[in-house]
């Protein structure tokens, strides 16, 4: 009887920890024929799904609670690319609506997870501040390696080149003004150092050295937040 109860309770214990599960339902909108893809912090693939008539689907173990970054190719429309949407994964379901029609958006995800909805807020407001400054400033540099570029006058050529340095210095700008936005919104945040981390704070330290001493000291405390304590 007595290695019967061990035996059981062996089992009740294994059962009581499960393996931690993703579980995700998405659409994406204008997209018939595409992948949607998981990769981590190291940019090896972990999870692949197909997109069918704008619809996919996932449900796998997870591989760690952590952030990740969800690639979307459309198929039909190869050339259609954007940068990886950074998302944080933990055992639970997401549903993700991705815009298809742009996918430089960042896709409106549904889920319990805490630091996942905090980094939805962060990257919609991101889209708001940040994108339009991020493509003056792409458009800026793809002209100055044009031809058209080397056809200008040496006066006209630098003043494009002043330019995309106004352009650069504004996007410093605003990126330190999504922060303020997002820790007056989110003044508990745990993962706000992960976003400054991200950036140049070193562009503007006493600024963002202001914007690090706003936070809680468990953010402080965290993996990035210790690092910025020393770098700021």
């Amino acid at each position: 009887m007595k290695y019967t109860f061990i035996v059981l309770a062996f089992f009740t214990l294994a059962g009581c920890h499960k393996a931690a599960r993703i579980e995700i339902n998405g659409t994406a909108q204008g997209i018939s024929n595409g992948v949607f893809g998981i990769v981590d912090v190291v940019n090896k693939p972990v999870y692949g799904e197909n997109i069918v008539k704008e619809k996919f689907a996932l449900n796998q173990q997870l591989e760690y609670a952590g952030f990740y970054m969800m690639k979307i190719t459309n198929m039909k429309n190869t050339s259609d690319k954007h940068i990886p949407y950074e998302v944080y994964l933990e055992d639970g379901k997401y549903s993700v609506e991705v815009n298809g029609k742009d996918l430089t958006k960042y896709p409106k995800i549904t889920t319990a997870s805490k630091t996942q909805n905090e980094l939805s807020a962060y990257y919609r407001l991101y889209d708001e501040l940040v994108v339009d400054i991020k493509k003056q400033i792409k458009e800026e540099t793809a002209f100055l390696k044009s031809s058209k570029a080397g056809n200008l006058e040496s006066n006209d050529y630098l003043m494009r080149i002043e330019q995309l340095k106004d352009a650069r210095k504004k996007e410093k700008e605003i990126e330190a003004t999504l922060i303020e936005k997002f820790i007056e919104k989110y003044p508990q945040s745990e993962v706000a150092p992960h976003f400054i981390h991200n950036l140049d704070y070193k562009s503007d330290p006493l600024r963002y050295y202001k914007l690090f001493n706003k936070l809680t000291n468990a953010a402080k405390n965290t993996e990035e937040g210790k690092e910025l304590q020393v770098s700021l």
